[in-house]
């Protein structure tokens, strides 16, 4: 678990180094940042733990290799 946890804080320290070099902190796009951050996650827990995004990427796999 404590991996997890390391990869979590670096994904907190690249948003707030985002947010700390921004010209305009007041604008920062929140809600994009946060919209995509669910896609991803999204996205990952779709293809990790379904048989359809399994067999999409196996897919893959067989035409690449």
């Amino acid at each position: 678990m404590f991996p997890k946890l390391i990869s979590l804080l670096g994904l907190v320290v690249f948003i707030a180094l985002a947010w700390l070099f921004s010209n305009n902190r007041r604008a920062f796009p929140w809600r994009t940042v946060l919209w995509g951050l669910a896609l991803q996650f999204a996205f990952a827990a779709f293809i990790l733990h379904t048989s359809v995004g399994e067999g999409i990427f196996s897919k893959a796999q067989g035409a690449v290799n």
